[in-house]
């Protein structure tokens, strides 16, 4: 999970969303107890794309439909159904069900953003029960002046709902998460003084009962005893003494760690985080910022040292570190995510050699980061040892780091990566580094400068609230640089993530966007 910073929403850099709140990281270097990284391969550069492959960046895919919704969450297409959360106007927002290959609408609900912090994504959750997917949401109840809300878990098809006991359970809670075989949340109950962790049973009429089951497939269920939390297991807690790291699994919290022991002196999660910790083959991986100290109440203005984040691998059962670096994040190239969807052995960064961001902030608006000495690498680390196992070199080139906002946006890289290398944009193999330069006249998304929308939620006790919007992009050229006529390709969907043999759904610039499969593409 990554804390999507409201700075961000003024800001078209990933840098920028680093030294506001947070982001990802890893580098050569060890530190404290950890194990010191080595770099045991270099990357390997190829001639352009030719042929077949070439097809596929110039190709343009299959629009089924389109409509003008403002989404508040990425769509999730699950059995011929498309979800999202909408913005609905008068700070409310919605679930929305469409059918995938027609986009007729199927259903609405009115729903509330919950308990999280107005910077962490919404998303949709999906679960089979019984044979029938479901989605779970918050929904509002009439206590308007705390906006608490009761939990409905609905069929996507229809959204009904067979588990009326929940209508009468009256809580201030977290938007609920998929945990195993079933649903979980962190909540207030009957206007308690402190949160506690429920999963959704759904056998009879439907209940919340305490987080104590193991889910699907011997899965950990997520636990939450209190604070906030960072990923799906980890959170944190603050108190006189200091900021706690937790992991929280089975209806346990199964280890504590003060939060500057992991990350070093000066770090909080206050400056911002990103974990990967729902793989239970991989250990829990995490990023840390130090604070920089700015008050963003008033006027202010910051230098961010790039070098300076730290990137940790910690033990699942004790929490031990295993290895350490510092000096990496996420970038342009990157995304926001710690592992590309294309492989599951490679943690994908950009390395910061050298360099500073600075920005200010006038009380409204943090402006654009004036950037100094940069130079970076793109590299790919070994998530259970730390270790280096390839690098390509991007150098001061800003369209890796920064980004005008008319011009070079960031790369959706969920499903790949992408960098500019040698002065043109290229497709870089995640598991080997190996660079592949796209060809001439190659489409693929980028990512708009993040907005916000007013919404009403138990955070800020009902006050409305700037929340995240969902990602919105454009197509933009090899270049990097936006372009408006530029049609989306085959290629883009694939290195954003989405299958070949599923529709995709995009939130573009121009409107909320269903494209066919690839593989049924002309």
């Amino acid at each position: 999970m990554t804390l999507r910073p409201l700075c961000a929403a003024i800001s078209s850099t990933l840098i920028l969303t680093a030294a506001c709140s947070g982001s990802e990281a890893g580098s050569e270097s060890g530190s404290g107890s950890a194990e010191t990284a080595s770099d045991t391969s270099s990357a390997t550069s190829s001639g352009p794309t030719e042929g077949k492959v070439a097809d596929e960046w110039t190709t343009p895919a299959e629009v089924l439909w389109t409509n003008d919704e403002v989404l508040m969450s990425d769509v999730r297409v699950q059995d011929d159904v498309a979800l999202a959360y909408v913005q609905t106007g008068n700070n409310a927002e919605a679930v929305v069900a469409w059918n995938a290959e027609s986009g007729e609408e199927l259903w609405r609900s009115q729903a509330i953003p919950g308990s999280n912090a107005a910077g962490v994504a919404q998303s949709i959750p999906l679960v089979e029960i019984d044979g029938a997917w479901t989605t779970a949401f918050l929904a509002p109840t009439e206590d308007v002046t705390h906006n608490w809300g009761t939990l409905r878990v609905v069929d996507i098809h229809t959204g009904d709902s067979d588990w009326s006991g929940l209508d009468s359970i009256h809580m201030e809670s977290s938007r609920p998460e998929q945990c195993g075989d079933t649903y979980c949340l962190t909540a207030l109950f009957d206007y308690s003084i402190e949160a506690t962790g429920r999963q959704f049973d759904y056998a009879g009429k439907g209940a919340l009962v305490p987080i104590d089951a193991i889910g699907a497939d011997g899965d950990q269920v997520p636990y939450l005893e209190q604070g906030r939390f960072l990923g799906t297991y980890v959170s944190s807690t603050q108190d006189w003494s200091g900021e706690t790291l937790n992991y929280g699994a089975d209806g346990r919290i199964v280890w504590s760690r003060p939060y500057t022991e992991v990350f070093g002196p000066g770090t909080t999660s206050n400056a911002g985080w990103t974990w990967s910790d729902s793989d239970q083959e991989l250990p829990v991986i995490g990023l840390g910022f130090q604070d920089t100290g700015v008050d963003l109440s008033q006027t202010a203005t910051a230098t961010v040292d790039l070098t300076t984040p730290e990137l940790v691998g910690l033990d699942r059962e004790t929490g031990e570190t295993l290895w350490s670096m510092s000096s990496v994040m996420q970038c342009r190239s990157t995304g926001d995510s710690l592992r590309p969807d294309k492989t599951e052995d490679t943690l994908v960064f950009c390395r910061y050699n050298s360099g500073s961001a600075s920005y200010t902030f006038d009380g409204e608006d943090v402006s654009e980061p004036a950037f100094t000495d940069i130079d970076v690498d793109l590299i790919g680390v070994d998530p259970f040892t730390g270790d280096i196992e390839w690098t390509v070199p991007l150098g001061p080139d800003p369209l890796n780091y920064a980004a005008a906002r008319d011009s070079g946006l960031d790369y959706s890289v969920s499903g790949g990566v992408l960098a500019v290398v040698e002065g043109g944009l290229a497709d870089i193999d995640a598991s080997t580094g190996d660079v592949k330069p796209l060809p001439a006249g190659a489409s693929v998304l980028c990512a708009l400068p993040e907005e916000t929308a007013k919404l009403s939620g138990a955070w800020r006790n009902g006050e409305p609230w700037g929340y995240a919007r969902a990602d919105q992009y454009r197509p933009c050229d090899s270049s990097g640089l936006a372009d408006p006529s530029t049609q989306v390709t085959v290629g883009a969907l694939r290195t954003s993530g989405f299958a070949d043999d599923s529709i995709a759904v995009v939130n573009l610039e121009s409107g909320v966007t269903a494209f066919a499969p690839a593989e049924a593409s002309p």
